[in-house]
This record gives structure tokens, sequence and C-alpha cells, in this order.
């Protein structure tokens, strides 16, 4: 991924461009509406931007890692309390 002093002096277009380029494997690209996301999931190392808005992450140890269907806001809502140990659950709020 670029370093923080290349996202800093390039466009968030160029740099986007400078990633897709560079990209080894492949390359994915989401926008969406509030309440929207990704379902809980699990993946190697990823660098995620945000260019707009507020995203809240989500996130458990490696070894607890969990495979979710149901679309985010709902599985926060309805699911995330009968995990075993929330506790574990590190979240915080990108802007």
């Amino acid at each position: 991924p670029p370093s923080l002093m290349q996202a800093q002096n390039n466009s968030l277009g160029s740099l986007l461009k400078q990633m897709i380029l560079e990209q080894e494997t492949s390359s994915q690209f989401y926008l969406g509406p509030a309440y929207s996301g990704a379902p809980f999931h699990f993946h190697e190392d990823a660098w995620n931007a945000l260019a707009f808005g507020k995203k809240r992450w989500l996130m458990l140890p490696p070894n607890e890692g969990i495979y979710s269907t149901e679309p985010a806001y709902s599985f926060v809502k309805d699911k995330l309390h009968m995990l075993p140990d929330t506790s574990k659950i590190l979240q915080c709020v990108q802007n």
C-alpha cells in the first residue's frame, strides 16, 4: 500500500489509480448509503480508504473471526450481543 507520505502528497484520484495499477491480486471499490456495509468476514491484509462520511469498524481477534451473510446493520442491531465474549470486539470510527 502507498505510504502515508505519498497519501499526503497525492490527490485521492491519483492515489487510487496508483493502488490499482500496483495491485498484484485484486482491487475492489464499494459505495453505499448510511447504515450499509459489509457483513462480518475475514481476509488477509487490506488497505481501506474513506472518501466521505464515517465508517464504524468492528473487529474480532483473528482466531475468533466469523463469516456472516447478514447485512452489517441488522447483525449489529440484532445479533452482536449473542457473540460469546463481546468484550473482545475492537471498535473504532473512521472519519
